[in-house]
């Protein structure tokens, strides 16, 4: 298998072949053990997790929503988002200032006039 990394500082990248790894999980089960691949497994998982997590607080998400969102999540298979837009446009206004909804408003108002056109 070859795998390569680039060093973002110097742009560096260097792509190496690795044999070591197995082609199949019954491969690499009998390379390195069930236990070294369960490992591997669960940490990529965590940091999967971890970064839906991250990207979830960016969006302005309560633990709740975070909690809501994750527990019928599989490591490999994508969260389902969600789907109904007033509900999500709802959520957001949510969470803006008076400023922010009053500027939000106008250009809905704006935009919506522009359509009966």
């Amino acid at each position: 298998m070859k795998i390569s990394a680039t060093d973002p500082t110097s742009g560096r990248s260097v792509a190496v072949e690795i044999t070591s790894i197995g082609e199949s999980l019954d491969e690499a089960i009998s390379l390195v053990g069930a236990e070294v691949v369960y490992s591997n497994y669960k940490k990529s998982a965590v940091i999967s997790a971890q970064a839906n997590i991250r990207r979830r607080i960016k969006k302005g998400d309560t633990d709740t929503d975070i909690q809501t969102a994750l527990a019928p999540w599989k490591p490999g298979v994508a969260v389902v988002r969600e789907t109904d837009p007033l509900a999500a446009i709802q959520k957001r206004m949510d969470k803006m200032t008076p400023e922010q909804k009053a500027k939000f408003r106008a250009e809905l108002l704006a935009s919506l006039s522009e359509d009966e056109e």
